[in-house]
């Protein structure tokens, strides 16, 4: 094999790793509906935050913060906290539209008690199918294990539901993007049900390198 063959073989293999690996970095406005114990204690709030997506041959990963200002539906007969809220999944596809899922979240309150903290390991899986150049659409489920609340207790039932969308030029360099999840936590202490809820609409713009 002559030098040039090598080349233009390093070439070729160069450009498929690149074409196999896509970086996007996104912001998003959000919208939320928090409600703890029963409907009566309800919240709802606005806020914002931002995406990190990393697609590597077979392997996904993404990250995403959110921070939410809730206010209580009962005006001030409770009150207002701030929701701040990391997750981080990593991935395996197992086929370009199926992704085996694990990963970790963190939800932390201000002021602190005004309502529960919650860590969890997420383990599900993701669907997402390509309705047309630059724009698809995705489904995701994952069990909230091993669930922790700052106010003590456990839930045996936990998970999490969403729903995702992108649009955007073929190229992938641009595109508008659309989340909705929903929390269930069946959370007990004492002996007592005190579920926690929540709903989290996102929209938002990226950007793909």
């Amino acid at each position: 094999m002559n030098a040039i063959t090598r080349s233009g073989l390093l070439l070729l293999l160069g450009a498929s790793a690149a074409r196999a690996q896509t970086v996007t970095i996104g912001v998003h406005g959000a919208l939320g509906d928090y409600r703890e114990t029963s409907s009566d204690l309800r919240f709802k709030g606005l806020g914002g935050g931002f995406d990190l997506t990393l697609n590597w041959r077979w392997l996904r990963a993404d990250a995403s913060g959110t921070s939410v200002k809730y206010d209580s539906t009962a005006g001030s007969a409770f009150q207002s906290f701030t929701s701040k809220e990391a997750k981080v999944h990593v991935g395996y596809a197992f086929t370009p539209s199926l992704i085996g899922e694990v990963g970790f979240v963190h939800r932390s309150i201000d002021p602190k008690f005004t309502a529960q903290e919650m860590s969890a390991i997420p383990i599900g899986l993701r669907y997402q199918a390509v309705l047309g150049p630059g724009a698809g659409i995705g489904l995701r489920g994952d069990y909230l294990a091993a669930a922790s609340f700052s106010g003590g207790g456990s839930a045996g039932l936990a998970v999490e539901l969403g729903l995702f969308f992108w649009a955007g030029p073929a190229n992938g360099r641009f595109r508008f993007t659309g989340d909705y999840s929903f929390q269930r936590l069946d959370r007990e202490t004492g002996g007592l049900k005190t579920p926690i809820q929540e709903s989290l609409g996102k929209l938002g713009v990226a950007v793909g390198f």
